[in-house]
């Protein structure tokens, strides 16, 4: 399985070609001087005991401690239309998000930024940003 060795955790992508055009899209962040910027995976917490599914969040900037590990044998090909949509939603409050589960879904974006609305209190009406709630899992 592909793997993104980042710090001391293992992120596991579903193919090669997912992994290399996040690479390539990390790589020319990097290169233009744009900075770093929050990741969001699906993983486990097993904090409790039992392991409970969590969207966890890693921020990436030029002195991370990034590896990339593929599978061998498969010719991978840049998914140049996906990089494109990491792009976009690199500088939204939620980053780049490569998880299965809605992201945040506690909160919402408000008028004022993030508000929690994970209480008896009512969401304030406003069109949620379309990248926080599509951009939540990789598009393929």
């Amino acid at each position: 399985m592909p793997t993104l060795h980042l710090y001391d955790s293992k992120l596991h992508f579903p193919s090669n070609a997912q992994m290399a055009s996040f690479q390539v899209f990390v790589s020319r962040r990097f290169r233009r001087g744009s900075g770093g910027f929050f990741l969001g995976f699906a993983g486990t917490d097993s904090s409790t005991g039992t392991a409970q599914p969590v969207t966890q969040t890693y921020w990436i900037d030029p002195s991370s401690q990034i590896r990339f590990a593929y599978d061998p044998g498969d010719q991978v090909v840049v998914d140049e239309q996906f990089v494109s949509s990491m792009e976009r939603l690199v500088d939204t409050d939620f980053g780049v998000q490569f998880a299965d589960v809605p992201s945040w879904p506690f909160m919402v974006l408000g008028g004022g930024g993030l508000v929690d609305v994970s209480s008896d209190q009512d969401a304030p009406d406003s069109d949620q940003d379309e990248s926080a709630s599509s951009g939540s899992s990789a598009e393929q």
